[in-house]
């Protein structure tokens, strides 16, 4: 993989978490699914693997080093393999694959 090629992915890793992370905070404040809180709940889960409370900025922080460096990463090795036409719909569809992924998983 070339250098460039890393820093693109990083960069689009690093833009999609940024959006998520406002799309949620925007679903927090207008009290759409209140129930729904990822952040609260990977709190929770690794408070109690570390026995102590994690800091609030700690979980934010995780969930950018997961969007920009390993699903960035991941996007930029499996570019090619994708389905689409562009960058946008390439995008769409690893976004849409790595939520369902996440979803179903957790």
């Amino acid at each position: 993989m070339k250098l460039r090629n890393f820093g693109s992915s990083l960069l689009a890793g690093f833009g999609a978490t940024t959006t998520h992370i406002a799309l949620m905070t925007l679903k927090h404040r207008a009290g759409i699914l209140p129930a729904f809180e990822p952040y609260a709940d990977l709190q929770r889960l690794l408070s109690g693997m570390l026995g102590r409370p994690l800091e609030p900025a700690l979980a934010w922080l995780i969930s950018y080093v997961n969007g920009a460096l390993i699903l960035g990463f991941l996007f930029g090795r499996l570019y090619d393999r994708l389905p689409g036409a562009g960058a946008i719909a390439k995008g769409g569809v690893f976004g849409f694959s790595a939520w369902l992924v996440m979803g179903l998983g957790f």
